[in-house]
């Protein structure tokens, strides 16, 4: 088998067992524990290391970006999705079978917007860029109405 490796980085939202490399859900497609790792190697004879683009980002700025030869790093994206990824004292800080920390996910109005992941008021369903996008068009709407 040859040395070297494939790293699959998931642009889009699905939740992921990064450590078994099963894609356990997506909220656009009609995927439920998906075997995508063993499927994949088996298909190239590869190894596969199914990451989120969060901790694969993360990883390569610990190895050769900003925050080579840190041994801690927190970074926290927030784009469409908001994500977050730990090193901490040079290993990726795992939460049960994901990397990836889904603080986007963390509830802050319990009475907000839909989120698609079944839950109401969720982070991203207020700061994400789509959201902070649609808030200032409200905004320029709402000025352009009254003056």
């Amino acid at each position: 088998m040859s040395r070297l490796s494939l790293y699959f980085l998931s642009r889009t939202q699905v939740i992921i067992n990064s450590i078994d490399g099963i894609i356990v859900s997506s909220p656009y497609y009609n995927i439920k524990n998906f075997p995508l790792k063993e499927r994949l190697e088996a298909r190239i004879g590869l190894p596969i290391y199914l990451q989120s683009c969060t901790t694969a980002w993360t990883m390569s700025e610990f190895f050769s970006g900003a925050s080579k030869y840190r041994k801690n790093i927190i970074q926290i994206v927030i784009d469409d999705h908001i994500n977050a990824c730990i090193i901490t004292k040079g290993s990726i800080l795992a939460l049960g079978n994901s990397h990836a920390i889904e603080i986007g996910h963390i509830n802050i109005n319990f009475a907000g917007l839909d989120c698609y992941c079944g839950n109401q008021g969720c982070l991203e369903t207020h700061i994400a860029i789509p959201q902070i996008l649609k808030k200032a068009q409200s905004i320029e709407s709402t000025r352009s109405n009254c003056c």
